[in-house]
């Protein structure tokens, strides 16, 4: 391809080159009477040439080339909160949901509240539009927690963790050995707690002084 020159002033004033103009009516023309041929717009970071060598690279009637200055126009992406701060084994005790809306270029994301994780307002090319995307975590309450064991000193006790909303409260009970409630930072919490079901009998004996009798013992 020819070397590219670059535009002086009156290039680059805001006109359609005669070439271009001369091949989109020539376009425009076959498709008079409802036929249609195919058209291929090849578009890169050029400057036009000389009419000759215009000529030589569109030589078909459905081939064009298109040249632009660059650099182009800024197209920004504006973000807000995380997508999901939900450790993955956590994920299925949650409910996303991710909308999205036709807005202007200047729409702020909205503010992160709630069960909304993250908002994203990213402009679209060429249209003078934005689309807004909204993701929101609900917490799935028939989504049953997350279950085990662990060896303590007095058999088997029962583990649970669960998604809770930020600020929840840790359990207390009798039969609770340990509770803890971690923020994610994003509006919810992960609950966990160590239980058993009951405490068990433990026998022993003992010498009762001054006396010397032994005592069974039961806790």
């Amino acid at each position: 391809m020819p070397e590219t020159t670059p535009l002086d002033a009156a290039q680059a004033a805001p006109r359609i080159h005669p070439v271009l103009a001369g091949w989109f009516e020539a376009f425009a023309r076959s498709c008079e009477g409802g036929a249609r041929p195919p058209l291929l717009v090849i578009a890169g970071p050029c400057v036009l040439e000389d009419d000759d060598t215009n000529r030589r690279i569109g030589d078909t009637a459905d081939l064009f080339w298109i040249f632009q200055k660059l650099p182009g126009p800024i197209w920004t992406t504006t973000s807000q909160g995380q997508d999901s701060l939900i450790p993955a084994k956590y994920r299925r005790l949650v409910t996303n949901v991710r909308t999205k809306q036709e807005v202007a270029p200047g729409t702020a994301p909205s503010a992160i509240t709630g069960d909304l994780a993250q908002s994203v307002v990213e402009q679209q090319e060429d249209t003078g539009k934005a689309l807004k995307t909204d993701t929101t975590e609900t917490i799935d309450v028939d989504a049953a927690p997350l279950a085990g064991e662990r060896m303590i000193e007095y058999g088997i006790a029962d583990t649970e963790e669960k998604v809770v909303l930020e600020g929840t409260a840790a359990e207390e009970d009798f039969l609770i050995l340990q509770s803890e409630v971690s923020p994610l930072g994003n509006g919810k919490s992960i609950a966990s707690k160590l239980s058993v079901d009951e405490f068990p009998i433990l026998e022993g004996t003992e010498i009762l002084s001054p006396y010397n009798i032994p005592v069974q013992i039961l806790k």
